[in-house]
């Protein structure tokens, strides 16, 4: 079982928490992650020589109860000094303040798998939040937000060393073990750990459920497990094969895991994926996904987004025939771009993108005032809506952007919607403006009904406890 090293990280800066030394031994090694301090761990593990006699307590316990394993973890635990960490585990990417031009490229060519590379680059960008989290005890009584632990029949992956048993060390692997014939719901549950690879899911016949070890799942503070990859358009043939995570199984729900794409910004091809959302039902929730250019493509079917954070630099929220609710969503800027670029391209294209309840910012002071955009259209009928949501002075006055700036450049604005309804903050239309002339101003917001459907409350793949 993996535990990641406890850093807490807010917005505009890093703080650390005391960390202990330790000698040659598993680095992610559970107890060690549950212990908050060198006092503590010197007055227990000082007594404790794997005796049953010796009571337990509840930090120690909610690792494990067995006592070789407390044994071994007390024998990795130098007390003697401890150490403050500065930099967070959380995924982040290079930033750079160019533009590209470029467009989405087709994300509609049938799947196809990407090998996996053993390592990732070192990138320098600041990061917003925790890919960890401090360690507190858990017991069979622990609130339903608590999940350190896999339910009854999931499949586990843990790359730790040592691992749980019966689990697998990569994420490909504890989907490859799902079962493409039950229709029986599964659940895929991921241990911390900083898994370095692209992973593909393909449809299965059954619902199924991703859950990220975390000890708070209302929130994406606290998640602790991570996937990254690296790959760019310029390595492979469409943008779906760029992505991290390739989600093409209908009625899925992930919860509380970090999906990143590290490749960076180059200025053409450069489109790079976290998440690649292919098909209908599916749901989002304290996930983190980290990109620059396409970090999040919803392309198809209904789909639902919420208390998550998405970072990236370039049209970073996109996709074609998506009906997609994006509900107290993070959204975070890296450098000069635009956060959507809708490609419907007819108005017989049901899609929708709607952010609801959300934020806009940069993700550190350096990202300038008004150097980003709300959206620009990919294709002629783009259709993106703003509701409620706070805007700071990242977001330019116009609020929108034609597609193309180059001389004779494709505009795409002849039939777009590109709308807002009661937005705030130094970068809304209340403090800013005049917006561009082919947006608009709502007389009342976009209601879910009409964008999941008037039963969606009803529907396996929405959890209503994230839409408070």
């Amino acid at each position: 079982m993996r535990f990641s090293i406890p850093v807490i990280v807010l917005l505009g800066g890093v703080m650390g928490s005391p960390q202990l030394e330790r000698r040659n031994c598993n680095h992610d090694n559970c107890l060690r992650a549950l212990i908050g301090s060198s006092t503590v761990a010197s007055s227990f593990c000082s007594t404790y020589l794997g005796s049953t006699s010796v009571a337990v307590p509840t930090w120690a316990s909610a690792c494990s109860n067995l006592p070789s394993k407390i044994s071994s973890g007390c024998s990795c635990i130098n007390t003697a000094g401890s150490t403050t960490s500065t930099t967070s585990s959380a995924p982040v990417v290079p930033t750079t303040s160019s533009t590209s031009t470029s467009s989405p490229s087709s994300s509609s060519a049938a799947p196809s798998t990407t090998s996996t590379s053993s390592s990732a680059p070192t990138t320098t960008s600041s990061s917003l939040s925790s890919s960890s989290s401090v360690v507190s005890s858990t017991t069979s009584s622990a609130p339903p937000w608590v999940k350190t632990s896999a339910p009854a029949g999931a499949i586990i992956v843990d790359g730790a060393d040592p691992f749980e048993p019966g689990s697998f060390p990569t994420v490909q692997e504890g989907v490859n073990a799902l079962s493409p014939s039950t229709t029986t719901p599964q659940v895929l549950f991921i241990y911390p750990g900083t898994y370095v690879e692209q992973v593909y899911i393909p449809a299965l016949k059954s619902n199924l459920t991703v859950q990220g070890w975390t000890l708070d799942s209302r929130s994406y503070q606290g998640n602790a497990a991570t996937i990254t990859f690296n790959l760019a358009l310029l390595n492979v043939s469409n943008d779906d094969e760029t992505a991290t995570v390739r989600q093409w199984n209908p009625n899925t729900k992930f919860y509380n895991l970090n999906i990143a794409n590290t490749f960076g910004h180059v200025s053409t091809n450069g489109q790079n994926l976290a998440l690649s959302a292919h098909t209908t039902n599916q749901g989002y929730y304290g996930v983190q996904l980290w990109g620059y250019q396409d970090t999040l493509l919803a392309n198809t079917g209904n789909q639902l987004y919420a208390k998550s954070l998405i970072v990236g630099a370039i049209d970073f929220i996109f996709g074609q025939t998506a009906t997609a609710w994006l509900d107290n969503i993070d959204i975070r800027t890296i450098a000069t771009g635009c956060v959507t670029a809708s490609g419907r391209s007819t108005a017989a294209n049901p899609s929708w993108y709607v952010i609801n309840n959300s934020s806009v910012a940069g993700i550190n002071s350096s990202i300038p005032a008004g150097d980003n955009y709300l959206g620009r259209p990919w294709e002629s009928f783009a259709r993106v809506v703003f509701q409620y949501t706070y805007l700071s002075d990242v977001i330019a006055p116009a609020g929108w952007r034609v597609w193309s700036t180059a001389v004779g450049g494709a505009t795409n604005i002849g039939n777009v919607t590109f709308a807002e309804y009661d937005n705030y903050g130094p970068g809304s239309i209340l403090e800013e403006g005049p917006r561009a002339n082919f947006s608009e101003q709502l007389d009342a917001p976009i209601t879910i009904e009409s964008i999941l459907g008037d039963a969606y409350e009803d529907e396996w793949w929405v959890d209503l406890s994230y839409l408070d």
